[in-house]
């Protein structure tokens, strides 16, 4: 796929994004017209730019080796340990809708979704040293590769009005799914669940100062059937410039291990050769890796 017909379909997913979302979040009853400064916020569908830079480091060991079923000395063995490191900017957008509402009996419900995606250039390292029967090796390459990512949330809560109507705590529940990898926005797709708290402060009746953190539980970890947690801090600011337009800017930062601590693979069993008879195979591996992303965004919204 070409780099045109690539962000052709992202800029489509995103557009049928926000006219979905959007579409299904403002038919839900809507807030009084004199509506507060951090309400108002929590009710808009926005559009912005990101600039992401992700690092991911791994690091991993493995060791198989052959010895007679009936007892000897090891015929054959290798053992060695590598190092993967990728590191750089990407470039993307996100799109956003969100509403607070009241409906039976309830004040202030939340619910909002998001669509993010970034692509670009990462660079990357890998080295590996290692020996075996026939003598050791060593390997190192650095280079450049195209990296892409999706990822989709959905969240459900109630606001708490505080502090003279002027502080909103939004306690939410939260879902999702990611996918992304090398020339790939499908490569590695899981889900997540978790938990959400928003805080939204109103410095004046203009410029409203948001916060956000979030812990989910990643399902679907490769190789192991393990889950793993992911952690993500938010921190941005909301200006009106008119009734209905905000600006919109801020940064996330998320963090992942991207499997278990320390996952292992073992086996013993006996195989048999043609020339030296059984033998006992026997191999382990252990891999530790995990993901930082640091993200910019900034955008405009629609106050509905």
């Amino acid at each position: 796929m070409t780099k045109r017909g690539f962000y052709a379909r992202g800029l489509r997913r995103g557009a049928a994004f926000l006219v979905v979302a959007g579409a299904g979040l403002t038919q839900l009853p809507q807030a009084r017209a004199d509506t507060l400064p951090v309400v108002a916020v929590n009710r808009e569908i926005g559009l912005s730019v990101t600039g992401t830079y992700r690092g991911t480091a791994s690091n991993s060991s493995s060791y198989a080796s052959l010895r007679p079923a009936g007892g000897g000395e090891t015929s054959y063995y290798s053992d060695g340990s590598g190092r993967t490191r990728w590191s750089g900017w990407t470039p993307g957008f996100q799109a956003d809708a969100q509403s607070m509402f009241d409906a039976f009996g309830i004040r202030n419900l939340y619910a909002a979704a998001s669509f993010n995606l970034t692509d670009g250039n990462s660079d990357y390292r890998e080295t590996y040293a290692g020996s075996s029967t026939y003598g050791r090796s060593i390997y190192r390459e650095r280079g450049s590769a195209n990296r892409s990512g999706i990822n989709v949330t959905g969240e459900l809560g109630k606001g708490f009005l505080l502090a003279d109507n002027r502080l909103l705590i939004t306690p939410t529940v939260q879902g999702g799914y990611f996918a992304g990898g090398v020339e790939s926005l499908t490569f590695s797709g899981k889900g997540y669940v978790g938990l959400a708290l928003h805080v939204d402060y109103a410095i004046t009746d203009r410029l409203v100062i948001r916060a956000r953190g979030g812990w989910a539980q990643v399902l679907q970890a490769e190789d192991t059937g393990a889950s793993r947690p992911q952690w993500r801090g938010d921190i941005g600011l909301d200006y009106r410039l008119t009734q209905h337009l905000h600006l919109t800017g801020g940064v996330r930062y998320t963090y992942m291990q991207s499997t278990p601590a320390l996952a292992r693979m073992s086996q013993a069993r006996v195989v048999s050769l043609a020339v030296t008879g059984p033998q006992i195979f026997d191999s382990s591996y252990h891999v530790r890796s995990w993901d930082n992303q640091v993200q910019l965004h900034l955008g405009m919204a629609y106050q509905f």
